[in-house]
Formats: C-alpha cells, structure tokens, sequence
C-alpha cells in the first residue's frame, strides 16, 4: 500500500488532484528536509554506525527503483545523490505522513499529516476502525460521521498553541522512529532499552548487595 499511495501522491501533485493538490504539493517538504535512511548519501548512513540500518536503507532503495522505475530514472533525480528521486521522496512522504483510515486503509490526510508528533499527545484522530482512546474521556465518534477524519483534542489548547499527535504511542524505539518518519523523539522512546548486556546470577547479585 506505501508504494501505490506514494505513486498517488505524485499524479495527484503533478496534476491528477486537481488545483488543491496542485497547491497542497508545494506545501510538502522537500526531500532536503526529509532524514529517512534510504534518502541518506552512503556517507552519512557510514556515520550512523549502524550497519543493519544501512544495509536496510540500501535494499529499501532498490526496491524503490524495483516498483517504481518510472519514477526513480537519472531525469526524477531531486539531488545530487541519484536515489534520491520523486519515488524516494514521495514514500518518505507516505512513511511519515499517512495514517490509518480504516481496516487496511491508509491516506495522506490534508493539514492533519502537518502535526508533529509529541509523547504526550494534545490531539488525537478518529474514523472508521480508529477509536479515541476510552482515557481521553471522549464520547465515541457519531455513526454518522465516522466516514470523516476528526481531530478531537485531548487537552485545552489556547489559540496559538501546536497541536501535536503521539505518531507511535510510544511503541517504536528510537532507531525504528527514525526509519519510518526520518527523526528520534527528543529524549528517546518509552520503548528503548539496551540489549545485549550479561544478566547477574541473583546469588551474586545478593552477595554484592550484602558486601555493598
């Protein structure tokens, strides 16, 4: 569904979508303003120090070039660095921007794919199959208009303030945020941990205790 949305964004930018769309593609960031792995030079993925994700931005680019080949040549090159074509830039977009909407649906909801994300979220959406959560405190959406995206808040806001989503509910790590929207949540996700460190028997872990 990420690559045929993407493909829709770019007909319905060049045209497709009517003048809206037209207008609303302008108001999408350039593919300079996007950090997701598989848009970074081979340079800048060698100072992440993290070969897996290279390794992973490196076959998501051919897959890119794989089912979109229209869209990935030398004349849709957007940067110096060749994979970084109107196909790249267009699954960022649907990677960080679209939201479920529905069983197995997914869209590029205008002016609410603009939130940026918090972990402790001032608004929240709803639709068909997307509940406000039970804790908001929120009466459930009407029947009759659950074939809308609502934006409900979750706290008072005064005009002014940014309203913000909780994109994952704090269920991603730091590095897999980074993969699927192109930034880390300032100060980490609830979900990191450190792997891979020896675990203490507990009867030397009492005994330490006790020296202690």
């Amino acid at each position: 569904w990420e690559f045929i949305l993407a493909r829709a964004i770019v007909d319905a930018v060049a045209g497709d979508g009517g003048a809206f769309w037209e207008t609303y593609g302008g108001m999408m960031p350039g593919p300079e303003t996007l950090a997701h792995p598989f848009l970074l030079s081979d340079a800048t993925l060698r100072e992440l120090q993290d070969d897996d994700m290279a390794r992973r931005a490196r076959d998501e680019r051919e897959l890119i070039k794989a089912l979109m080949p229209d869209l990935t040549t030398p004349q849709h090159a957007m940067d110096d660095d060749q994979h970084v074509t109107v196909g790249a830039w267009a699954l960022a977009l649907v990677r960080s921007r679209a939201m479920r909407v529905g069983v197995g649906a997914h869209a590029v909801v205008p002016f609410l794919d603009c939130a940026n994300h918090a972990s402790v979220p001032s608004v929240d959406y709803r639709c068909a199959s997307v509940e406000t959560p039970a804790s908001s405190g929120l009466p459930p959406q009407a029947s009759d208009a659950m074939a809308d995206v609502e934006l409900v808040a979750l706290t008072d806001a005064d005009a002014g303030d940014e309203l913000r989503l909780a994109y994952t509910k704090g269920r991603l790590t730091s590095a897999e945020h980074f993969e699927q929207y192109g930034f880390v949540p300032r100060g980490g996700s609830p979900a990191d941990r450190v792997r891979g460190l020896p675990r203490v028997p507990e009867g030397r872990r009492a005994a330490r205790l006790g020296r202690a």
